[in-house]
């Protein structure tokens, strides 16, 4: 990834990055780490770049110059997701709004990505970063019983880290306190099989029954499965160390199924499960403008992020939401 560190400043431009862009928004700290690592000569006109600098050193002024920067140009989603990385170090969390086809999907991809390794004696993957997004929907399948068209459930891709540890951590009460503000069905998981089946009771001829076996809409799987990712999240800032390799929690656009109540209920109940002590990092995308602006007004202290693509998709560009 190309650092973007310029060689020089002007004298002019030096002392305006100095004295006004650094000395202002809580940028104060900053102001040393340009004056260390440029130089002037007695009676020159330029600020130079001193020789020698470490990879780090570079990488640190390319944020800050990022970081004051109002549009910030980027030059791919890799170098966005690098940024997002340091500004974490800053900042809990990130609110970005985007329309849909800007990249909002694949942008959560390459941040996961990038907290990815593999351990060299035994193979596995490390990951630092549980997400919601169109992929974590795909960890959930049907099997519609077409034989018998009886028998319908959902199963768990059970090889998935995000399904680590719930058999032991009783994940269904959580589940369902979060399910019962949205809906009216009940499910079980089947821990031995990995498939979960829904039951709803209905009324037939002046009786109450209870449904079995049912096929739920498709709203009311993106519903269920966002619960379920909610019953996660919940475990994570609890501290269980089935889920202690999380340090970043990444939700993209968890409302593309729901109505605007149920968009402002789920707003609401992200903001409160992730506001708190729990050292946890988080970064929500949105395309909904309502669901965005609930969050920016329940969490405090995000930054708050408004996302565009070139008209020749070759660069992607942030605005601060709120300048």
């Amino acid at each position: 990834m190309r650092l973007k560190v310029p060689s020089s400043f002007s004298k002019t431009d030096f002392r305006s990055l100095v004295d006004k862009k650094l000395n202002n928004n809580g940028f104060q700290q900053y102001i040393k780490l340009f004056e260390d690592n440029y130089s002037c000569p007695r009676g020159g006109d330029t600020y130079n770049l001193k020789a020698g600098l470490s990879d780090e050193k570079l990488a640190e002024l390319d944020y800050v110059l990022k970081r004051i920067a109002d549009p910030k140009e980027m030059d791919s989603l890799e170098e966005m997701a690098a940024y997002f990385r340091r500004l974490l170090d800053d900042k809990k969390y990130i609110l970005l709004f985007a329309y849909n086809g800007v990249g909002k999907t694949r942008l959560c991809g390459t941040f996961k990505s990038l907290g990815q390794e593999i351990d060299v004696e035994t193979g596995d993957k490390r990951a630092d970063t549980l997400y919601y997004s169109a992929f974590t929907e795909d960890l959930f399948s049907w099997d519609n019983d077409l034989d018998n068209d009886e028998r319908r459930f959902l199963t768990l891709n059970s090889n998935s880290r995000f399904f680590s540890g719930i058999k032991e951590l009783v994940i269904e009460s959580k589940i369902s306190d979060m399910l019962r503000r949205y809906a009216d069905f009940t499910f079980i998981i089947d821990y031995d099989e990995w498939r979960i089946s829904f039951s709803r009771r209905v009324t037939i001829a002046g009786k109450n029954e209870t449904v079995d076996d049912i096929k739920i809409s498709r709203g009311e799987e993106s519903i269920f499965i966002w619960c379920f990712f909610l019953a996660i999240v919940q475990l994570v800032v609890e501290g269980s160390d089935s889920y202690s390799w999380v340090k970043y929690i990444y939700v993209d656009d968890p409302i593309s199924s729901l109505d605007d109540n149920n968009a402002i209920a789920v707003a609401v109940g992200l903001a409160g499960l992730v506001k708190g002590s729990c050292d946890i990092k988080v970064i929500v995308s949105s395309h909904h403008a309502l669901c965005f602006n609930v969050l920016c007004n329940k969490i405090g202290n995000a930054e708050e992020l408004f996302l565009q693509r070139s008209a020749s998709g070759s660069s992607t560009t942030l605005h601060c939401w709120r300048s």
